[in-house]
């Protein structure tokens, strides 16, 4: 046989025998058995630990929005800072964080924690004339909180009396058969759906046809006093038409008209243009930046003063223990799966060993095992083989040894027989 056939022969033959072996085999088992313990358990840990922090994440950025947005709507109503701590309070025990405040410059403005260490990265930016996204959250389009209306706010009286006037007018317009519903925005007015103010044609309410024709009804209707522009209204808008104005100056249309919205009117003027744009916002920020609080930033950062969650959540660990139970119970029928194939000869071993202590001598095991278990199911085969050929071997020799001695026992017998008959004398 050559060397290269030889050796392959070789390498063939240890390989059967590790495949058959009893001792590979147990360890096969074991080594599955941890393997799919250990992967089962660091991908139960990897996704609960990361579903524990995908859910803080989340909580955090919820709650760090919720926040912002809450500070930046006081920002964009106050001038100033002074009075914010009652609301930073109430933010704190809401979302159960700490909130602080600081000036550019890194002075503390008010907050319910201690003041974040040195190089901390604040959480946003409060300023409600250059808004900045948090993540998972909008900007404005124009980067101006619609909150800050500063001048254009209405007085109470005013705005009670225009809302006064609406309802007025609502009610006037469904006598007639139109339905008109209102709108408070921005600086407290009272606005009308569809906008009459505008001559826009409302639409009917239902199949019942309208009593007048809608541009009569409307003339009837906005009758009612008190709807218009009130006088700081009037006084504000021109100013910021004049803003817009100096600044389009030369390179664009003017802008006028009657701005009882200035926050749809700064929209409207913005969609004209870049230079447009530009030149509304900055008219907006030139006279609404009195009535705001200056930029501040904003800290907002875990429950460290309200007990902290250590560890996994009850959920995590009760998903933990529950997928551990599993592993265990897998565990458990691949053991007993294995522990049966291997114990079949065994078993079969054991009937055959009690069938020869019986006296059996036919008992024979058929496997087809080739490892160890196999070569204890030969040597029992031999040995039952050989214990059967004694067996033959004995009886054998007890009937030649029987047979051999028949004859002069027979004769004894009959000489005793006839001595003891008298037929024959006994000498000494």
């Amino acid at each position: 046989m050559p060397d290269r056939a030889r050796s392959r022969h070789r390498t063939a033959s240890l390989l059967r025998r590790i495949r058959h072996s009893l001792v590979a085999r147990l360890l096969a088992v074991c080594v599955l058995i941890a393997a799919v313990s250990i992967a089962a358990t660091a991908w139960i840990a990897a996704a609960s630990t990361s579903g524990s922090i995908e859910q803080q994440y989340n909580e955090d950025l919820v709650a760090a929005a919720s926040v912002y947005d809450e500070v930046l709507g006081y920002a964009a109503t106050h001038n100033s800072w002074k009075d914010v701590q009652p609301t930073l309070d109430a933010l704190a025990r809401r979302t159960k964080r700490t909130v602080t405040l600081t000036s550019p410059a890194g002075e503390t403005i008010d907050g319910t924690g201690r003041n974040p260490p040195a190089g901390t990265k604040p959480t946003a930016v409060v300023n409600p004339l250059a808004v900045s996204a948090l993540p998972g959250t909008s900007a404005p389009v124009s980067g101006i909180d619609p909150r800050a209306v500063g001048p254009f706010k209405l007085a109470a009286a005013d705005a009670e009396r225009i809302g006064q006037a609406a309802k007025a007018v609502t009610a006037c317009m469904t006598k007639f058969g139109y339905e008109v519903t209102t709108r408070l925005n921005a600086t407290g007015r009272t606005e009308l759906s569809p906008d009459l103010l505008a001559n826009r044609q409302p639409a009917p309410a239902g199949p019942r046809p309208a009593v007048l024709s809608p541009g009569v009804a409307v003339a009837r209707c906005l009758a009612v006093p008190g709807l218009g522009p009130t006088a700081a209204e009037k006084r504000n808008t021109g100013q910021f038409a004049i803003l817009v104005n100096r600044c389009l100056s030369g390179r664009a249309s003017g802008v006028g008209g009657d701005l009882t919205d200035p926050v749809r009117a700064l929209a409207e003027i913005s969609a004209l243009g870049p230079v447009e744009k530009t030149c509304a916002e900055s008219a907006w920020r030139q006279m609404v930046a009195p009535h705001v609080a200056p930029p501040a930033f904003l800290f907002v950062s875990g429950a460290a003063v309200f007990a902290p969650q250590r560890g996994l959540s009850p959920t995590a660990q009760f998903r933990i223990a529950l997928a551990g139970l599993a592993i265990l119970l897998a565990a458990v029928v691949l053991c007993a799966l294995a522990a049966t194939r291997i114990l079949r000869p065994i078993r079969a071993l054991t009937t055959a060993a009690r069938q020869v202590g019986r006296g059996d001598r036919s008992a024979r095991i058929s496997t087809r095992d080739g490892g160890q278990i196999g070569e204890l199911a030969l040597a029992f085969n031999r040995m039952s083989s050989e214990l059967d050929v004694a067996e033959d071997r004995r009886r054998r020799m007890v009937s030649d040894i029987a047979h051999e001695l028949r004859t002069p026992l027979g004769n004894l017998r009959a000489w005793l027989e006839a001595a003891q008959d008298g037929v024959v004398q006994l000498d000494e």
